[in-house]
């Protein structure tokens, strides 16, 4: 009776520390661009046509008119060997094809962290995200120390007004098996401390 009394405290112990956890340690700063600026960002390339809008629904969001390359990255505080999980929203808005007037799917988004390529998409048709976007998420090693994440984005839509791409809820935490352990390791030390 008592080893089940003690595994059900330390299963809650462990599930209540990794979603505290997490929350507590978000590495990107600014990730939802609700300050309403580039706050934490560095800008990189075209960056006069940049802009932080409420694009959407849901608040803010980061905006490209990457007509020419533009980019925007952050670097983040994380040792080589730990596991984080990255998410992101993506859009992706090509004028002149989306309202019927002929031109191209010429475009293209990459996203890292350090030098781990997360993601590299090209020719995305404006029907391929849906108006909340799509969602990134990947649960990766980190390859080097204090890695940059970076973003870039280039959509060279036919009338270089009417091409957009947004960036949203950009967000690196922990991996939840990591934040897990990390409230086993503090369980077990508390125990021990007691006996």
């Amino acid at each position: 009776m008592k080893i089940s009394n003690t595994a059900a405290v330390l299963s809650l112990s462990i599930a209540a520390f990794a979603g505290s956890a997490n929350a507590a340690l978000e590495l990107v700063t600014n990730g939802n661009f609700e300050t309403g600026t580039f706050a934490g960002w560095t800008l990189t390339g075209d960056a006069d046509r940049a802009i932080v809008g409420g694009q959407n629904e849901n608040g803010n969001v980061a905006q490209f008119r990457a007509y020419y390359a533009t980019g925007i990255e952050q670097q983040l505080t994380a040792n080589v060997g730990d596991v984080v999980h990255v998410s992101f929203q993506m859009r992706v808005r090509n004028g002149y094809v989306q309202n019927g007037w002929g031109g191209t799917e010429d475009n293209n988004f990459k996203a890292y962290l350090g030098s781990l390529l997360l993601a590299d998409v090209n020719n995305v048709g404006t029907g391929w995200f849906s108006t909340s976007g799509h969602t990134f998420t990947f649960d990766v090693t980190v390859a080097d120390l204090n890695p940059t994440l970076k973003f870039s984005f280039y959509n060279h839509d036919t009338a270089p007004s009417w091409g957009y791409m947004w960036l949203d809820n950009v967000s690196v935490v922990p991996a939840p098996g990591a934040a897990a352990l990390l409230g086993l390791a503090g369980f077990v030390s508390a125990r021990r401390r007691r006996a």
